[in-house]
């Protein structure tokens, strides 16, 4: 998860990507790491 994060922040620092899809792919993992937390949570009640 970090080594995604990192990449990005990478491709940022070396102008291979914008800051728009910067911020895209930063929301989507976000949003990946709280689906996860998600289903971790659930298959732990069942």
């Amino acid at each position: 998860m970090l080594l995604i994060y990192l990449g990005n922040y990478f491709d940022l620092q070396r102008q291979k990507i914008n800051k728009k899809e910067y911020d895209r792919r930063v929301r989507l993992f976000i949003v990946l790491i709280f689906i996860i937390i998600a289903v971790l949570t659930y298959l732990k009640k069942r």
